[in-house]
């Protein structure tokens, strides 16, 4: 399957990705928000989330304060634990990177033992944002 242009495997969409990659930003505002879209793993009993969530001011989207924020989430084995937690401009190449970024540490995640899982360090959802 692919994900924003991304070959993935073994993952399904939890909530669709609609921001297109060779779009500009500015004419897909109405995309932005809390969830942009997420892709599920579920594997060995674990559920993790690749989320992407959008923040910043959609009357000024290309503003430097404005950030794509793209986390992996693990939800019923680690109690929500957040394995990774990286910000991107509101710029799609940028946040394309990232998002593979994001779809690589999972990919490493699935060779690990739960042992080695369970002592991977953890993040605070707000561990990037700057109020």
């Amino acid at each position: 399957m692919e994900y924003f242009g991304i070959e993935v495997h073994g993952a399904y969409c939890f909530t669709p990705f609609p921001l297109e990659e060779n779009e500009p930003l500015e004419d897909q505002w109405f995309f932005l928000g809390s969830d942009v879209g997420t892709l599920r793993y579920e594997f060995r009993g674990y559920c993790f989330d690749l989320t992407t969530t959008w923040y910043g001011d959609k009357e000024d989207i290309l503003h430097e304060k404005n950030v794509f924020v793209i986390r992996v989430i693990e939800g019923p084995r680690t109690l929500g634990k957040t394995f990774f937690n990286k910000n991107s401009k509101s710029d799609l190449k940028e946040l394309k990177l990232l998002m593979k970024e994001g779809i690589d540490f999972i990919e490493s995640i699935k060779k690990m033992s739960d042992d080695e899982i369970s002592t991977l360090p953890g993040y605070p959802r707000d561990a990037n944002w700057d109020d």
